[in-house]
């Protein structure tokens, strides 16, 4: 009877993981968190972090530990009340530093209240603040968090680092069910995001911006090799996501096998990183008529014009298996509303039946797609 609370926990976590429900980031503060002392007063030299200090060796192992989370695919970001030059100086220059700054996705070192800055930084990267952690050993900064950002899971620590990695552990915050190549490269994804915008600023229009980033999709029809992603990509989008429609790895395999199915995914790459398989089409075809059952996409890779290139690629599929109408659905949820008019704004025009839209391929428009560039390896999107 003493085990069954463990064992809930864990059907609980894997239960999240399988429904997208499961954090993706951590934000940690960095004096007496991840290293012992405060920088701005101590110095470099006077921080506790490695050994022959018994509690620099504790923080040690939690950086240690937060580099191996950031290998399975979690997020890792700064959020401190520092110099940002002194604070950047221990992942320069310390030798028992374990965590570097290419570690973290962003890198929040000032004086603004620690709530703006995780809400700021949710807006930069796209990620729900359901999707944050906050570590932070000082209870006014926790209690500051949680009453601000309510959706942040704020737990409970000291500063003492042994007692960080329990709570981290006993949370199952982060669970997954499988881990993929995409998870291990997230955080290089996340950092490309950085230099993206400041490309995006030194261009004079959108056009510019996009030409600029030398784009290159893929896409092919979801096989066994890609089956396992696909499946994490269903489970996981919320934002860009039109049903939020859920299917493990097995109705995964069974739609991907099914001759009455248009499964495909789609990769995407850039000149600063490859973001790896990003979005999801699936349509089920009933004779003349095609109807969208998954239509999502990576938040990472939002603005792109991608939706657009899956549209022009469903339509072409469509056309050329002879269909005459494409049926697709918005089901509208807390977290999906960005594509709420998704539909309209690629032509379909609403029906009768609440959230339900239709596209006579007679009259469909293709959208220009210049600043993608199709892989020359790029499987057909049709099954003939």
């Amino acid at each position: 009877l003493s085990a069954l609370p463990l064992l809930a926990e864990h059907v609980t976590s894997a239960i999240r993981a399988a429904l997208g429900l499961t954090r993706k980031l951590i934000a940690v503060d960095l004096d007496n968190t991840l290293w012992g002392g405060i920088i701005g007063e101590d110095g470099i030299a006077g921080i506790r972090l490695g050994p022959p200090s018994a509690v620099g060796e504790r923080y040690q192992d939690f950086q240690r530990y937060l580099k191996g989370m950031k290998e399975r695919g979690v997020l890792l970001a700064v959020v401190s009340k520092n110099n940002r030059q002194d604070a950047e100086e221990v992942f320069q220059k310390h030798e028992c530093s374990v965590l570097h700054l290419d570690d973290f996705v962003a890198f929040r070192a000032g004086w603004e209240e620690k709530a703006s800055s995780v809400r700021q930084l949710s807006e930069d990267l796209r990620l729900g603040l359901d999707s944050f952690v906050f570590l932070d050993d000082n209870p006014a900064e926790r209690k500051a968090v949680r009453d601000a950002l309510p959706e942040v899971l704020v737990p409970e620590i000291s500063g003492e680092p042994a007692e960080s990695i329990e709570v981290l552990n006993r949370g199952l915050y982060f669970q997954a069910l499988r881990l993929t190549a995409e998870d291990q490269t997230r955080s290089e994804s996340y950092l490309a995001m950085t230099k993206q915008e400041t490309l995006r600023q030194s261009c004079g229009n959108v056009e510019e911006y996009l030409s600029g980033l030398r784009m290159e999709i893929e896409c092919g029809l979801v096989d066994s090799a890609t089956a396992m992603r696909v499946a994490q990509l269903i489970n996981k989008t919320n934002q860009f996501n039109l049903t939020t429609r859920r299917y493990s790895l097995e109705e995964v395999d069974q739609r991907m096998r099914s001759r009455d199915c248009r499964f495909w995914w789609f990769r995407l790459r850039d000149r600063f990183a490859d973001h790896g398989l990003i979005a999801v089409l699936l349509a089920n075809v009933r004779g003349d008529e095609w109807l969208v059952d998954l239509w999502l996409m990576s938040c990472r890779v939002i603005g792109r014009g991608v939706e657009e290139f899956m549209f022009n690629r469903l339509v072409e599929a469509a056309l050329r298996e002879g269909g005459r109408t494409i049926l697709a659905e918005y089901i509208p949820t807390t977290k999906n509303g960005l594509v709420k008019d998704l539909l309209p704004r690629l032509g379909f025009t609403p029906t009768f039946q609440q959230g339900a839209f239709r596209l006579d391929l007679a009259g469909a428009k293709m959208f220009p797609c210049s600043s993608l560039h199709e892989a020359e390896r790029s499987c057909s999107i049709s099954l003939s």
